[in-house]
């Protein structure tokens, strides 16, 4: 999509495994230069660190495939 219309491409998934099945396409993104927004899911901040239902520490998973990284 972003190669034809030189605006960034947009996916959106659920935490846990929804994200981590990002992964691969984040790092491709970034190795061909292609501009990618990734919106994920999140459990409560309260309960990072607890093991929550589908916790997974997708910041720190991401953080050296991708130029920005927010939670």
């Amino acid at each position: 999509y972003a190669r034809c219309t030189g605006r960034p491409g947009v996916c959106i998934a659920t935490s846990g495994p929804g994200a981590t099945n990002l992964v691969s396409a984040l790092a491709d993104a970034l190795l061909d230069s292609i501009p990618m927004v990734a919106i994920t899911g999140q459990v409560p901040r309260r309960m990072i660190g607890t093991d929550a239902f589908q916790e997974t520490a997708i910041v720190e998973v991401t953080r050296s495939i991708t130029k920005h990284n927010y939670l």
